[in-house]
């Protein structure tokens, strides 16, 4: 049996095409160290939103995403995104911001080793990132990337607040 978060329901993690067609099959399509570090992340964190449409939220694509999400079956296919793959997530907080959790994570890798990646701001519009995105893709270590930044030293993303 694969891994099943104990803090979130698949429909939390997928969006309702995919659960229309797959069910609690969209188990299978993740990678387990993802699903067991949002529940590590929960367990430290408090409360975190990744989908909420299950509940008539505005958010659908925060987890897996399939062909739907970029328009056409090619640019899912030329995307690189760990989102398509099942290993990341973008995380909503409830009891930190998104800068304090950001801080969390670069503080506590050695509790959180599977984590690889976290995206932080500033967005390219200078605009503030009021999410986490996390990932579990195959690097060495921790990377922290900005989209108008791009790589940006760990002590920075906390010196930052970013």
């Amino acid at each position: 049996m694969s891994y099943r978060c104990k803090h979130y329901d698949i429909k939390e993690l997928v969006t309702p095409q995919m659960y229309s067609d797959w069910g609690d099959r969209c188990w299978t399509l993740f990678d387990d160290r993802l699903l067991r570090l949002i529940d590590t992340l929960r367990d430290q964190l408090g409360s975190c939103t990744i989908n909420d449409w299950s509940w008539g939220g505005k958010f659908k694509n925060s987890g897996l995403r399939d062909q739907h999400f970029y328009g056409s079956t090619d640019k899912y296919l030329a995307s690189r995104s760990q989102h398509k793959y099942g290993r990341a997530v973008d995380m909503k907080f409830k009891q930190v911001s998104a800068q304090a959790a950001r801080k969390y994570i670069i503080e506590h890798q050695a509790l959180l080793g599977d984590i690889k990646f976290v995206e932080c701001g500033p967005l390219k519009q200078g605009q503030e990132m009021n999410w986490v995105h996390i990932d579990v893709r195959n690097e060495l270590q921790l990377c922290c990337w900005s989209p108008s930044e791009g790589v940006i030293d760990q002590a920075e993303v906390v010196r930052r607040h970013l």
